[in-house]
């Protein structure tokens, strides 16, 4: 059996758009496919009269504004892990290492 598989997504009124993916990514991709159309098909009722490229474009500027809201998140929370484990390890060398006064 192979961890491979085809399936097709439809995004609005397209043509499907068949795709090989990973059968554990299905999921996402089915997600993925959920939410564009969605917000899709919000802004088409919010935005009465925009074309459908239009819309689309919209809908690509939020998703693309989420991912790199979504990376500076992950970026600062490394940073911050980053600095706790070092904090973690010069305590517990301190913890480690006798003091003066810890001598018989």
């Amino acid at each position: 059996m192979t961890d491979r598989q085809n399936i097709s997504i439809r995004i609005t009124d397209l043509a499907p758009i068949p795709l090989e993916i990973y059968r554990a990514d299905e999921e996402v991709y089915r997600m993925a496919e959920r939410h564009v159309n969605h917000m899709y098909a919000e802004y088409h009722q919010r935005y009465k009269g925009r074309s459908p490229r239009e819309l689309m474009a919209m809908v690509a500027f939020q998703f693309a504004k989420l991912y790199f809201r979504g990376q500076s998140t992950a970026e600062k929370a490394t940073e911050l892990l980053q600095r706790l484990d070092t904090e973690l390890d010069a305590l517990l060398s301190a913890q480690a290492t006798p003091s003066l006064g810890d001598q018989p």
